[in-house]
Formats: structure tokens, sequence, C-alpha cells
């Protein structure tokens, strides 16, 4: 998980990512969020320039809801747990 992607969009910021899943997967369903395709300096430019030309307004607190509603410490804290237990409870069923 991102977590500076993460930091950015939880102070209501627009940003710019590289197309790697986990990117993706964090700024879906958010509005005036761009990705670019990895290692493509061309593309990268392009949106840089549309970001920086476009005159669309966005609203930072839907931004913060979304991240707030989606990544909350409480969620992030109960998945990494249900992942350890269901990798524990793997271990232990190859042992027996």
């Amino acid at each position: 998980m991102p977590l500076t992607l993460l930091e950015a969009l939880s102070y209501g910021r627009r940003v710019l990512v590289s197309d790697i899943l986990e990117n993706l997967q964090v700024i879906d369903n958010i509005n005036n969020c761009y990705c670019f395709i990895k290692s493509d300096i061309n593309d990268l430019y392009d949106k840089l320039n549309l970001i920086l030309t476009e005159n669309k307004p966005y609203n930072p607190e839907e931004i913060i809801r979304i991240i707030e509603d989606k990544y909350s410490w409480e969620k992030i804290v109960s998945q990494y747990v249900e992942e350890i237990s269901g990798a524990r409870a793997d271990r232990l069923q190859q042992y027996n």
C-alpha cells in the first residue's frame, strides 16, 4: 500500500501516479486523480501538461472523505490481522 499516496490524498490533494496496480487500486473511484503509463516519459509529460493547463474544479473534502472511509487505521489494522491470521492458519495446516 503506497503510504505517500494515501498521505497526499488524506490532505485532499490531486495526485499523478504511475499505472502500477497498487496505485490504481488506491485512486479507483476518486475524481481528479491522474495516472501515466509507467516508464513512459511522454505520457508523464502529457499528463503533467493536462493537470497544469486544465481548469477543472475539484472538491478536496470529497477526496479526504473517500480516503478516510476506505483507508482508516482501524480498517488497515483489521485487514493486516486477518492476513496474518490466515497465513498462520495455513502454515499450521501444513504441519498437521
